[in-house]
């Protein structure tokens, strides 16, 4: 994933994806790796960084998940 690509984040909460997030920075390298993560819908910057486990990309061709709003797959 790189600055720029759409993803989707595993809640912390209960586990389900949430969209509406871009990869805002790529920090570390190898299994040190954080993503620094920006909200779509009024552009702040997370301020807690992800592991890769966390994230996954939103497939092409598929409407993003409402922000705030899981689903599943």
């Amino acid at each position: 994933m790189r600055p720029g690509s759409d993803v989707e984040v595993r809640s912390r909460f209960d586990g389900d994806w949430v969209g509406g997030f871009q990869v805002a920075q790529v920090s570390g390298s190898g299994s040190d790796e954080a993503y620094h993560l920006r909200r779509v819908s009024d552009g702040t910057v997370l301020p807690v960084p992800f592991v890769r486990t966390d994230l996954r990309e939103r497939a092409t061709g598929l409407p993003a998940a409402e922000p705030g709003l899981a689903r599943s797959g």
